[in-house]
């Protein structure tokens, strides 16, 4: 295991005071501490879709080390994996992703939010026998986010593939090394730091009524030069509080070798080649395919159950 990961490697130490000096540059921001693991698993990694590896254990198998070595593996412009975790740039198509996610999350928040308000103001109307003049405007409110949530999905969906050729490496976060590497142009590296040198920060999105829509979720480092990646690279849009701090637990905790990786569907097929995971695994007689040896029922019931405990743990954090 010492053989295995780097000196730099990051291990969380409690009583160690992280980010000291490190101040927000916004009220809207809020930093996020280094804690205990709290085992926060985020629900878009949950989903029934992403439940095998991006890359390795291919047709559900285990992944082996030779899956790890070739040269289209290390290049990969989005790879996670037991030693990296990597956010992507879209180059040329940034203004579409940016486009897409952004209307889509925006969309999709205000259409459930006035959905609900837009029947209890029909409720009302109705009982001053006002229903058939109040649901051309409740149509009108409801419809705009509509509009822009399927405007989001549908700029995602039909440009995926101008998309996904231009995606390159954005940002490494490498279990093994400790540290974090911020790429530029096609691949070329532009600053590596140490990950206990980086603050996690948490900030608002509101929408030009004041409203909270999202959240965008930061990592950033407290001495000089102070670079930063923006974690919705690797994740995507955050929709809420807890979602955020779910995320930003399970990625503090996939970084500190102290902990086995989380308990993601995605990573299980890699388990055995972190040294930590795999001991933990064997001391706590984990399945080796708890997740993949679920049916699709089982899976969503799984994923459910932990989503509702999880939604009303973080909640309250």
């Amino acid at each position: 295991m010492d053989n295995y990961y780097s000196d730099t490697a990051y291990r969380f130490n409690p009583k160690q005071h992280y980010n000291q000096g490190h101040k927000v540059d916004s009220v809207i921001t809020t930093e996020l501490i280094k804690a205990n693991s709290q085992g926060g698993l985020p629900p878009a990694w949950l989903e029934y879709d992403k439940r095998l590896p991006l890359h390795g254990g291919e047709g559900d198998r285990d992944a082996t080390p030779e899956d790890l070595t070739t040269e289209d593996l290390q290049t990969l412009p989005m790879r996670l994996d037991h030693e990296i975790l990597r956010g992507v740039s879209y180059g040329e198509a940034s203004w579409l992703y940016a486009f897409g996610t952004l209307a889509y999350a925006i969309g999709k928040v205000g259409t459930i939010g006035l959905a609900i308000c837009s029947v209890i103001v029909f409720f009302i109307a109705a009982a001053h026998g006002a229903a058939i003049e109040a649901t051309p405007i409740i149509l009108t409110i409801v419809g705009i986010p509509a509009a822009l949530w399927g405007a989001g999905k549908a700029a995602l969906h039909l440009g995926s593939n101008f998309i996904f050729n231009a995606m390159r490496p954005y940002f490494d976060l490498n279990r093994r090394t400790g540290m974090v590497t911020i790429y530029k142009g096609k691949g070329q590296v532009r600053a590596q730091v140490p990950f206990a040198e980086m603050a996690a920060e948490l900030s608002i999105i509101r929408n030009h009524q004041g409203f909270v829509t999202a959240y965008s979720l930061w990592l950033r480092q407290t001495v000089k030069p102070h670079e930063d990646i923006a974690l919705s690279r690797l994740y995507g849009a955050v929709g809420s509080q807890q979602e955020a701090l779910r995320l930003w637990d399970c990625l503090h905790t996939y970084m500190d070798i102290n902990q086995p990786l989380p308990d993601l569907p995605m990573l299980e097929a890699f388990r055995h080649l972190d040294p930590t995971t795999a001991a933990y695994d064997q001391k706590t007689r984990r399945p080796p395919r708890r997740w993949r040896d679920l049916s699709e029922e089982e899976f969503r019931a799984k994923a459910e159950a932990i989503n509702t405990e999880q939604q009303q743990r973080f909640a309250q954090a």
